[in-house]
């Protein structure tokens, strides 16, 4: 596995955010794939139009591609979730051994998708302006 540099980013990476970012901590669920086989579970800690950021035990490598399940609070829209190809582009090394934040830029979504996302952020911004990333 390739270790990030200062601040999470990978070598070669250049930081280029291109959308707020909103904090979900508590608020949404992430269950992750790898090449198709069921694989973990993640803490999602933040969330914009262009990725997710969540924490997991599950050692994943730099540039892999995900397939994630993203599922929204009740309090949003009851039974609302969806799907995403995501690849890894920042590793952050969390405070214990086994826990480590990947920080994941979208690479498939459904326009349907991406209208949701964009609604829960700007959902998530308006119920909370201090929960932002």
């Amino acid at each position: 596995m390739t270790l990030p540099e200062p601040g999470g980013t990978l070598p070669g990476m250049v930081e280029k955010r291109r959308s707020k970012r909103v904090d979900v901590r508590g608020l949404l669920q992430v269950f992750f794939w790898v090449f198709g086989a069921s694989y973990g579970e993640g803490k999602p800690e933040d969330l914009s139009r262009h990725g997710i950021r969540f924490k997991t035990h599950r050692p994943v490598d730099p540039w892999t591609e995900l397939d994630l399940q993203v599922i929204f609070p009740e309090s949003f829209q009851p039974e609302a979730s969806f799907r995403a190809r995501a690849r890894v582009v920042r590793l952050i090394p969390g405070r214990r051994k086994d826990d480590l934040a990947l920080g994941c830029e979208f690479v498939e979504l459904s326009p349907e998708a991406d209208a949701q996302v964009t609604r829960f952020v700007d959902w998530a911004e308006a119920r909370e302006p201090r929960r932002k990333a």
